[in-house]
C-alpha cells in the first residue's frame, strides 16, 4: 500500500518566476513518494485567474486567501498533521519564510 501524503504549496512563494518551478514538477516529485489524498495550493487574492485554473487542472484544491499566505499555509499545514490519516505532509514554501 502506498502511502497517503498530504501536500500544501505556498503558492506566491513557490511559483516566483525566478525559481522556474511549475505545477507538474512539483506533483511528479511528491507522487514517489505516494498518493496524494490531500493536495492544496495556497494563493492571495491578486493570483491571476490562470494560475487558479491550472492549480483546479492539476486535481489541486486552491484556497485563496485575503490576508497572508504564509499564516494560511501554515494553518492548513497544522491541519494535517494533526490528522492521522496520513502518513507523509509535504510543504513547499521559500525558505526565507520559515
Amino acid at each position: 500500500m502506498r502511502n497517503s501524503i498530504g501536500l500544501i504549496i505556498n503558492g506566491p512563494n513557490v511559483f516566483l518566476k525566478k525559481f522556474n518551478i511549475d505545477l507538474q514538477t512539483i506533483l511528479n516529485a511528491v507522487k514517489d513518494l505516494g498518493r496524494i489524498v490531500v493536495g492544496r495550493v495556497i494563493l492571495n487574492c491578486n493570483a491571476p485567474p490562470k494560475l487558479i485554473e491550472t492549480v483546479i487542472n492539476s486535481g489541486l484544491e486552491p484556497i485563496i486567501v485575503n490576508g497572508r499566505v504564509d499564516v494560511a499555509f501554515t494553518v492548513e499545514t497544522m491541519k494535517l498533521i494533526y490528522n492521522p490519516k496520513y502518513v507523509g505532509l509535504k510543504g513547499l514554501s521559500h525558505p526565507d519564510k520559515f
